[in-house]
């Protein structure tokens, strides 16, 4: 028998939780499950959208903090987000439908553990981290590559919940956020990118990030890379080799497949076509 709670506060949730609960934000992504077949019939399901202390960003010390069930939509209109992190809005206003925006979340798209999430590389470029609460009240926060493990899989246990995502300000940096779908809306990701960079004034790198999700199991951030960046300008010759080494590492990482005779020169050019616009 299903069992469904609907609390209005934090601490009321965590006395819900139980080692077989679903939860509810937008719930763009468990009505596709639910279409596919899954049973939730011995479940326990959590309704967080009467939460408010659950949506909404928050400013301090150079850092945002988004709470879990803030929607896409929110990020989209927040001045705060679209100050400090304007990728992250950019990749918001690509997921789905206007409905599917207006209902489904961040947390939710973190929580899913998808390679084609629209905000994952956004957040991952602003060395997103997430703040977890088990059901005693203790809290946790975990950098965003160490929780998603595999398509589908986190380390969040059974007795936890995520409660908010915290990022970096970027608001220094030009940014951009570029998606690949198989059109041009209602789509979900075949391949997305981020991209922020920070120069100094001889029109060197002082810092650059660059972020690629849907073309492996997991969103890549690629440190190694960036490092050799530093110091660098922007010139022809460092476009095509930054584009060309990103593009060969996801080649050795994901192995030939199928897709690879597209993915792999759409990766670069794509590469190769953020870096000249942050050029200007």
């Amino acid at each position: 028998m299903l069992n469904y709670f609907r609390p209005k506060t934090i601490k009321e949730c965590l006395e819900f939780i139980t080692d077989e609960r679903v939860y509810i934000a937008g719930g763009t992504d468990l009505m596709v499950e639910l279409k596919k077949g899954h049973d939730l019939s011995n479940k326990t399901v959590i309704d967080l959208t009467h939460i408010p202390e659950l949506s909404g960003v928050k400013k301090v010390y150079g850092e945002l903090e988004i709470m879990a069930c803030t929607t896409h939509d929110d990020i989209v209109l927040n001045k705060d987000v679209n100050k400090c992190l304007k990728a992250l809005s950019l990749a918001c206003r690509t997921v789905g439908s206007p409905q599917i925006r207006n209902k489904g979340t961040v947390g939710g798209s973190v929580g899913t553990a998808s390679p084609a999430s629209d905000p994952m590389p956004a957040l991952m470029l602003a060395d997103g981290r997430v703040v977890i609460i088990n059901k005693k009240g203790e809290m946790r926060e975990e950098k965003l590559e160490d929780f998603i493990i595999k398509p589908g899989v986190t380390t969040l246990k059974n007795d936890e919940m995520i409660l908010s995502l915290k990022v970096k300000s970027l608001e220094d940096y030009k940014q951009s956020f570029f998606k690949i779908g198989r059109r041009k809306a209602l789509a979900i990701a075949r391949l997305n990118f981020a991209m922020a960079i920070l120069m100094n004034n001889d029109e060197t790198i002082k810092d650059i990030r660059i972020v690629v999700g849907a073309a492996l199991p997991v969103t890549k951030r690629f440190y190694d890379i960036e490092k050799k960046l530093i110091g660098k300008k922007i010139t022809k010759e460092v476009i095509e080799q930054v584009s060309k080494q990103i593009s060969e590492q996801v080649l050795a990482i994901a192995g030939p497949r199928k897709s690879s005779e597209y993915k792999i020169p759409v990766i670069r050019n794509v590469i190769n076509r953020m870096l000249k616009e942050m050029e200007v």
